[in-house]
């Protein structure tokens, strides 16, 4: 079967692992091309965001969904990267992962360690899943604070947990072209940890 990951940045990684973080919001795209009836709609596939509609959106994921969490991570013993023809990462070999304090160790040329984006991580890599609990549709600004609270895995109250989850928010979402001032149609989801459904294929160490 197949499993997909989900990528979370280095600052939220611990919180995810010590099950303080358990809600994410993730852009749905394309955005709507605009309203009709006054509602969201998409041109191409006639989309409505009404889960009652004649035509849902579809959304790419599902209460009951396992993900590998996809986190940036580094493999020692393999080649830059950027090595065309290095060594690449393989199952069973030393893999780090930057959330757990690692010092930033880059060396040039086609040698040496270098960090890896989470894009690329493959599931053998993984070592924290998740289960989506739920799904629901919102807007970017439409956020209560219990919500802000638990995507942050942090314990602070009132509009300092608002103001916090918006720094975050632009941080991670704003050169995407998805800006808290834009407040984008979002997927937001709620998670817990699981156990891994294959067994992760690493030697983790801290380098």
């Amino acid at each position: 079967m197949k499993h997909r990951g989900l990528i979370f940045c280095g600052d939220l990684v611990p919180g995810v692992m010590a099950g303080t973080v358990t809600v994410t919001s993730r852009v749905i795209k394309p955005q709507p091309d605009g309203m009709c009836q006054d509602e969201p709609y998409w041109h191409v596939g006639g989309y409505r965001l009404r889960e009652s509609a004649l035509n849902p959106l579809p959304c790419r994921f599902r209460v009951g969904e396992k993900r590998y969490v996809k986190e940036t991570w580094g493999a020692p013993y393999s080649d830059h990267p950027r090595c065309p023809d290095g060594k690449k990462p393989a199952p069973g070999e030393k893999i780090v992962y930057r959330a757990e304090g690692a010092d930033d160790y880059q060396w040039s040329g086609c040698s040496g360690f270098a960090w890896r984006s989470p894009l690329f991580m493959p599931k053998w890599a993984a070592r924290i899943w998740i289960e989506i609990t739920g799904v629901k549709q919102a807007r970017c600004q439409d956020i209560a604070e219990e919500e802000a609270r638990a995507s942050l895995g942090i314990d602070i109250h009132g509009t300092l947990a608002l103001q916090n989850y918006i720094a975050l928010w632009d941080r991670l979402n704003s050169r995407r072209g998805f800006p808290w001032s834009g407040d984008a149609h979002v997927w937001r989801l709620t998670f817990k940890l699981c156990e891994a459904l294959e067994k992760p294929e690493v030697t983790s160490e801290k380098i």
